[in-house]
């Protein structure tokens, strides 16, 4: 009887034991997946701004360092100042003339800064930039992370529109959710590349790294992914609205091109100036973490973060039956 308590006894210490190491390996499995996703992001940051950071420096463009309210042009070009010549004149008609002229322009000067303060701010959050005045990357951005901006190809209409530039070599990366498992949350890539006369957008899913999500558009990419989320919950979760204002607004804003500190550093840019059809929003960099809090609000939707998308399956698999 004895022998056997001993036996039991040491077979209690012995799982126990082994209860530990499999703890142990446990917590140096999320280790190990927590250091390989920093490890990948890493990895991309370099790839893609390794070129971007040799261009930068081999040109020789002033960069200005970020003041009160927007960067600076990195171009180091001035605007032009114009000035008004006046012509000589003689007689006292002359002079009217001169008078009504000058008190017509004032008045238009008048307008036009009372039509300049009317005009919409967006506020930005503050971004790190370095001695010179150029921003250090990665640009963390809440749940959004900028890896390079590329290079901003305004001699191609396509390459723009009234509210996004798509620069070649731009890459960001976001935590979505998994599309082999929606639960569970993953690394994606985006990234825009040189398509000829049109960009070419690309998506790359971290447990997807086989087969990449490309289109013309970020919306074309966008929608896919959520029809790929929905097809795997097996319900119709996530909103796929058809090309079109609303649509391609999402899809930018996934990639974090609409992303108000994204445009606000876009703007300085060499060719932004030329992008004829972009059109220009005066920023606001914000002066309070309230501000700050109100711009990383609208990222939380569903189709933009995982956080969200968490809590609708939640509510959507206790409270709603979908038809099978």
């Amino acid at each position: 009887m004895k022998h056997l308590k001993q036996i039991v006894k040491e077979l209690v210490y012995e799982n126990a034991a082994l209860c530990d190491q499999v703890a142990e390996v446990q917590q140096q499995l999320v280790v190990a997946a927590e250091e390989r996703m920093f490890l990948l992001k890493r990895l991309c940051h370099h790839q893609t701004t390794a070129d971007h950071h040799n261009q930068l420096n081999t040109k020789s463009n002033s960069y200005l360092v970020l003041g009160s309210g927007s960067i600076d042009n990195w171009d180091g070009k001035k605007p032009k100042q114009t000035t008004l010549k006046r012509k000589p004149s003689d007689s006292n008609h002359g002079n009217n003339t001169n008078a009504s002229a000058s008190s017509g322009t004032s008045d238009k000067a008048i307008k036009a800064r009372k039509s300049g303060s009317n005009k919409p701010k967006r506020l930005c959050p503050p971004i790190t930039l370095d001695s010179a005045g150029r921003p250090i990357f990665p640009i963390t951005l809440g749940p959004l992370t900028i890896h390079s901006l590329g290079e901003i190809v305004s001699e191609r209409e396509a390459y723009h529109n009234e509210h996004c530039i798509f620069p070649v070599g731009f890459c960001s990366s976001r935590m979505f959710a998994s599309l082999r498992d929606p639960l569970k949350p993953v690394l994606y890539t985006c990234k825009i590349v040189d398509g000829g006369p049109i960009p070419r957008f690309e998506v790359v899913c971290e447990d997807e790294e086989e087969s990449v999500v490309v289109g013309m558009s970020p919306a074309e990419c966008h929608n896919h992914i959520l029809h790929t989320i929905n097809s795997t919950l097996n319900m119709d979760l996530l909103t796929i609205r058809p090309e079109g204002s609303d649509s391609e607004e999402r899809g930018c804003r996934f990639f974090g091109l609409t992303h108000p500190s994204v445009q606000n550093v876009l703007r300085a840019c060499p060719g932004a100036r030329k992008c004829s059809k972009y059109k220009w929003v005066k920023f606001e960099v914000c002066r309070s973490e309230a501000e700050v809090e109100s711009v990383f609000e609208a990222e939380k939707e569903a189709s933009l973060c995982h956080e969200a998308l968490l809590r609708n399956i939640r509510f959507a698999r206790h409270h709603v039956t979908f038809p099978s």
